[in-house]
């Protein structure tokens, strides 16, 4: 009987002991986060340190402390603390990009994409991650790949992805119409009416243009609302 009382009361003891850790480590990150968003990058690392001291098993602590080693341009450490963060929570997207922002300010291009394309996989509806693993195909002059998911990230909503293509030269940009990205199939046209200024012009203009022109296949410019039966043109729409 006395055997099974002392366990009874060493057993309250620890978990009385493990509920005031987990919540002093949860003040600690609070505390590092405050000091985080002060730009106190070295006090909110002593923080997130002494969180994962006593729960060494929270990736979002991590997280943190790599996000301020990054800060302060402690690439190095800053990969290592999202690899913990990985190894405790391996589907989360988010570790994965950030892993791979720190591979690209050490200009490591090769492990920076890597990274992009697994955060890709795990979340490919992310327009951020589209529009870093194209900035890093531009630095390893893979220009196509890059023009490519700088598409990606445009049809996803980023507004950075637009000018980057545009600097690159991608040919999806060059036919675009806005925002839109042109047409390349052939369309049937019921019916045109007389601009008085410009000639022909379509009855449909839902699409946003800068300025438009109809032309014959040999890019003869067409400026009335005649055409022959089963002529063929092009309407060219610039943005």
């Amino acid at each position: 009987m006395k055997t099974t009382r002392h366990c009874l009361i060493l057993f309250t003891f620890l978990l009385g002991e493990s509920a005031f850790s987990q919540e002093t480590a949860t003040e600690l990150l609070a505390k590092g986060d405050e000091f985080y968003s002060a730009r106190n990058y070295k006090e909110a690392i002593y923080h997130f340190t002494q969180a994962i001291g006593l729960d060494p098993n929270n990736p979002k602590a991590y997280w943190y402390r790599g996000d301020a080693n990054r800060e302060i341009k402690n690439y190095s450490e800053s990969i290592r603390d999202y690899d913990l963060a990985i190894d405790l929570d391996p589907g989360n997207a988010k570790y994965r990009r950030l892993r791979g922002d720190s591979y690209y300010d050490l200009k490591d291009f090769t492990n920076a994409e890597k990274n992009y394309s697994k955060a890709l996989e795990l979340d490919p509806n992310s327009a951020t991650t589209w529009l870093y693993r194209a900035d890093c195909y531009v630095m390893l002059k893979l220009n196509d790949k890059a023009c490519e998911d700088y598409r990606e990230a445009h049809q996803r909503g980023s507004r950075n992805a637009k000018p980057r293509a545009i600097r690159q030269n991608c040919e999806w940009v060059r036919h675009m119409v806005g925002n839109l990205a042109c047409p390349t199939t052939d369309a049937a046209i019921s019916r045109v009416e007389m601009d008085p200024l410009n000639g022909a012009i379509l009855i449909d203009r839902s699409i946003a243009y800068s300025s438009w022109g109809i032309e014959t296949t040999s890019g003869a410019q067409i400026s009335g609302p005649e055409f022959a039966t089963g002529e063929v043109i092009n309407i060219k729409l610039k943005n």
